[in-house]
């Protein structure tokens, strides 16, 4: 069941990143360099909106999932998902608002 948790999260926190880049390619609104600066491109241009410190947060801890740099176990990932879940349905419904405004 862990293993189960830890790719859903992976993969949800690079499907954040990806929708984040294609906006800012689609915007024209630069070249993030690192995966924190799709979220402060984002933020400064008023496509997500709520604490961008947490929004970073959650988008470094996939860099700690894909390279296992502190040894992820059962304990920290359900931590990190039950103390972020909330952050993680706002920036996905920042993606729907954003999304919802084409015509």
């Amino acid at each position: 069941m862990y293993r189960f948790f830890e790719r859903n999260l992976q993969v949800s926190l690079e499907t954040i990143l990806d929708i984040g880049s294609h906006i800012i390619s689609y915007e024209q609104l630069g070249n993030p360099e690192e995966n924190s600066d799709i979220i402060l491109i984002l933020v400064k241009n008023n496509i997500i909106k709520g604490n961008t410190e947490n929004y970073i947060i959650i988008v470094k801890y996939q860099n700690i999932l894909i390279h296992d740099y502190t040894g992820v176990n059962q304990v920290n990932l359900l931590t990190f998902i039950k103390n972020n879940i909330s952050d993680l349905k706002a920036n996905l419904k920042c993606y729907k608002n954003y999304i919802s405004n084409f015509k």
